[in-house]
């Protein structure tokens, strides 16, 4: 990971480091449709990760567990083509969903010729319970038989389903917890998604991300657990909704985990969108191909699901646990003070457990049949989720509220050559300053806290306060330059930089 402080060209894809299978998919998704390449990674990677998440899971020589189920989050503008592809890859997952509602009306109409049968040999037996306490004779019989009668009352086959597009909370933890609970939250218009209420607790969803057995107690209604259980989410969106999201709703999607869960594309920050000359990639067989793949997952995780049996566990290979262990050596030191990633080591605590996620993603859709995460998948994993990671940083760095200090710096850095000096009277930031410290109560907390990070140094000369910017990126050359100002002069035009000696 580059250093977050400078624009960074891993915003960009490295197209070359994901699996070839993965690679020949998207390149023909893209030749078909001409959608961006970023695009309908995350897209693919999103339905790949919903076909196989119900399968498999990641297993660590701690016994530790993670499903293959993804956050995924895409910014892109109108016209983008995002619900174009959206609706490409969608198509196994529908052709899924009218298997399940043929299977349900079938499982209905016998669920109510069933019932009728039963009520009646239900009515039957409770009449004759009834006439046996009455009449004060022995009871035994009849109730055992009425019990045995209540035991086999039919029940109501469960409506299948796995994409919910726009549900509330309740309907949520409702569908997830009572209904098919192999669950996702797909949208390629989210913007209403987002801004509802939805999102407004987000805890539910950090929840459903790690697994975790959930009791919904309710008062007027009937409580119940959710568990046995696997969600992801995809959200597609304009950039412009998020952006002008609330401070409170984005504070609150950062400091719940919800955001270090989410892996987000802005594609406003590529600045080299990936270009196709690859003619390899017209082969008409890799839709079919896809689609199969997707199928097949799916297939089998209804019928894991149905025999009640474990998810199948993907392990690491020998050379792909040490790679694991020196990255996360590596985030280790970069989550340190001083560190690259201190400031973000909430997302950088998730990074392992995204990249085993769409390693196991990697593995199973290139080979079904395998169990073990081969290296070179998981450095293909790591890699992609570098993108994601520096996505998200440049995100929360660009819509995050600034800091008075940083306004501060931001203000003497812009006004060093109108100043024509690195020594500004401190009435000058009260009275032209950012309009939120132009008050004493505010603008002096401010400044000491720089002085003691040796940003800036404060000091009184003849009763006058002044502010010395110590911590300017400009030199003072480059200054001197810009005013048209001798070097040697001081004074009030002084261009030194370095604090003055106590």
């Amino acid at each position: 990971m580059s250093n977050k402080n400078e624009i960074n060209h891993e915003l960009n894809l490295n197209f070359d480091i994901l699996p070839r299978h993965i690679r020949r998919w998207t390149l023909y998704l893209h030749h078909i449709t001409g959608v961006a390449v970023e695009i309908i990674v995350v897209t693919l990677l999103a339905f790949l990760g919903l076909a196989c998440q119900d399968l498999f899971c990641v297993q660590l020589g701690n016994k530790q567990r993670f499903p293959l189920a993804l956050y995924l989050l895409l910014l892109s503008r109108s016209g983008s083509g995002k619900s174009r592809i959206y609706r490409l890859l969608k198509i196994p997952v529908e052709q899924q969903e009218r298997r399940f509602e043929d299977e349900y009306c079938v499982e209905l109409e016998e669920y109510e010729r069933r019932v009728i049968i039963w009520q009646a040999e239900f009515k039957v037996l409770n009449k004759l319970y009834k006439k046996a306490l009455s009449q004060g004779g022995d009871t035994a019989e009849t109730r055992r038989k009425l019990e045995e009668c209540i035991s086999r009352q039919p029940q109501q086959p469960v409506r299948k389903s796995i994409i919910l597009t726009n549900p509330t909370s309740e309907a949520l933890t409702k569908e997830i917890g009572m209904g098919y609970q192999n669950k996702a939250l797909f949208n390629d218009e989210a913007a209403g998604v987002y801004t509802s209420s939805l999102y407004n607790d987000p805890t539910p969803f950090n929840t459903f991300w790690c697994w975790d057995k959930v009791t919904i107690n309710r008062v007027s209604r009937e409580s119940f657990v959710i568990e046995n259980y696997v969600f992801s989410s995809l959200l597609m969106m304009q950039p412009h909704p998020y952006d002008n999201s609330s401070k409170r709703k984005r504070a609150s999607i950062r400091f719940t985990g919800l955001l270090a869960r989410t892996l987000m594309i802005d594609m406003e920050q590529i600045t080299e969108p990936y270009t196709n000359n690859e003619h390899s990639a017209r082969d008409e067989s890799l839709l079919q191909e896809l689609y199969s793949v997707m199928s097949q997952l799916m297939d089998a995780g209804v019928k894991r699901r149905e025999n009640d049996d474990e998810y199948i566990a993907l392990t690491l290979a020998p050379d792909a646990q040490d790679l694991m262990d020196e990255t996360s050596l590596s985030l280790q030191q970069l989550m340190k003070p001083g560190g690259a990633l201190y400031h973000y080591d909430d997302i950088a605590a998730r990074f392992i457990e995204q990249s085993l996620r769409i390693a196991g993603i990697f593995q199973v859709t290139g080979d079904p049949d395998s169990t073990e995460i081969v290296r070179e998948n998981l450095l293909s994993a790591l890699n992609l989720t570098d993108w994601f990671v520096n996505h998200s940083i440049t995100k929360i760095d660009s819509t995050r509220e600034l800091s008075d200090e940083e306004k501060i710096l931001f203000w003497l850095e812009s006004h060093l050559v109108e100043n024509r000096s690195f020594e500004f009277r401190r009435n000058d930031l009260i009275k032209k300053g950012p309009n939120s410290v132009r008050r004493a109560e505010r603008l002096i907390p401010a400044l000491e806290k720089l002085e003691s990070k040796g940003k800036v140094q404060l000091f009184e000369v003849a009763g006058i306060n002044y502010v010395k910017f110590t911590g300017s990126e400009m030199d003072p050359v480059e200054l001197a330059e810009k005013t048209n100002t001798p070097i040697y002069q001081s004074g009030s035009l002084a261009l030194s930089k370095l604090a003055k000696p106590e």
